[in-house]
């Protein structure tokens, strides 16, 4: 009976330790499972990190090609405003210049208008001294005609007192 009950207890303890090493392979095994849903687990929250650190620099080189794009269209504006200033000022000095050549021409204009009329003047004026000097001439030679014909008159007269006195 001895040996009845060492072979039952061998055959517990073998059953037990079949038993424990079942228990163990599947604590093992879950243990494995465990491990490997938690390296899913940390692969899963890894590949979120990675997506979202993706989508972090993803956003980042967008906002930098918009502020790129910002700071050309700015150029762009900025050289359109330049341009456009220039242009104002090179039509206003345009005009300015035009404007000044206009006045001198008026001016010229009018110095010529004016130089004219002055020698026309001095024209006239030369003529009427011309003429002053003719009547002069004229005034004189009508005195000396009338002086000589006073004289004559007298002698006229002269004679004839002489002649009357005689008588």
């Amino acid at each position: 009976m001895r040996e009845e009950n060492e072979r039952k207890t061998q055959e517990r303890v073998a059953s037990s330790r079949k038993a424990g090493t079942a228990q163990k392979k599947a604590i093992e095994e879950r243990t494995m499972q465990e491990e490997k849903a938690r390296r899913n687990r940390v692969m899963k929250v890894e590949q979120e990190m990675q997506k979202k650190i993706e989508g972090v620099a993803e956003l980042r080189k967008e906002k930098q090609v918009l502020r790129k794009d910002l700071q050309q269209q700015r150029n762009v504006e900025i050289s359109g405003n330049r341009r456009k200033r220039s242009e104002i000022k090179a039509k206003a000095d345009a005009l300015k210049a035009k404007q000044e050549a206009e006045n001198r021409k008026k001016v010229s204009d009018n110095r010529k208008v004016y130089n004219k009329k002055v020698m026309e003047e001095q024209q006239q004026i030369k003529k009427r001294e011309k003429e002053v000097v003719k009547m002069e001439k004229t005034e004189l030679q009508l005195i000396q005609q009338l002086k000589r014909t006073q004289v004559l008159q007298k002698q006229a007269f002269s004679k004839l007192e002489e002649a009357l006195n005689v008588t």
